[in-house]
């Protein structure tokens, strides 16, 4: 396994393991030394959240706007959450344990992952009604 390789697996387990621990895993994909690099601090969280980040540390203020928008669900997929959040409660209700919503196959890991989701969406809304 090349080196990347073997980091890219150890990042991939340390976000399964702080999910299992039932702590938010934090982290970016690279380095932001240069934080006032905004795009280069933006590929580095866009990338974290792919790979499962939810959040990341500020070494400076200028990057929370970066990291917020880079961290925060966007409207389609919010919509998208509810869509299947919905469907898969309808069809619960009838025993079924799993669905196809906008040509995607939804079962209980999918609805947990949408479901927290739409919880870090309104926690963010909130935060962001408080001012």
């Amino acid at each position: 396994i090349s080196e990347v390789t073997q980091k890219l697996k150890e990042i991939q387990q340390s976000v399964i393991a702080a999910r299992a621990a039932g702590v938010m895993p934090l982290g970016l994909m690279g380095t932001v030394a240069d934080y006032q690099d905004a795009a280069e601090v933006r590929l580095a969280a866009e990338t974290a959240e792919r790979f499962g980040m939810e959040g990341a540390t500020c070494i400076h203020p200028s990057v929370v706007p970066v990291l917020n928008k880079a961290f925060s669900p966007s409207e389609a997929e919010v919509s998208a959450a509810r869509r299947m959040v919905e469907a898969y409660d309808e069809a619960a209700a009838t025993g079924r344990g799993s669905i196809e919503v906008d040509g995607r196959m939804v079962d209980i890991p999918v609805i947990e992952r949408a479901q927290r989701l739409l919880a870090r969406a309104a926690l963010i809304a909130e935060h962001e009604a408080r001012g």
